[in-house]
């Protein structure tokens, strides 16, 4: 990438994050839930394990990051 000049190196930044963004969109629509459906945290519970099997992650990691992508303020997490 040393040899493309700012707007060069901004729009393939903006083309890999819109690609990236594209391909999670399923499965982090699939990791949501309000807490309301027994059976839909179940799953989702069920999903955030395989993910943290599949990319050797610690519980907290998967629940900081699906914190941060549902932009859940500090105070709220972990309550209802």
């Amino acid at each position: 990438m040393g040899d493309l000049d700012k707007k060069q190196r901004k729009a393939l930044e903006d083309l890999s994050r819109g690609i990236v963004n594209k391909l999670l969109h399923g499965p982090m629509q699939s990791m949501r839930s309000d807490g309301t459906d027994a059976r839909q945290v179940s799953q989702t519970l069920v999903n955030m394990h395989a993910l943290e099997r599949m990319f050797d992650l610690s519980p907290q990691e998967t629940a900081a990051h699906i914190w941060a992508a549902q932009d859940i303020p500090k105070g709220k997490k972990g309550k209802n």
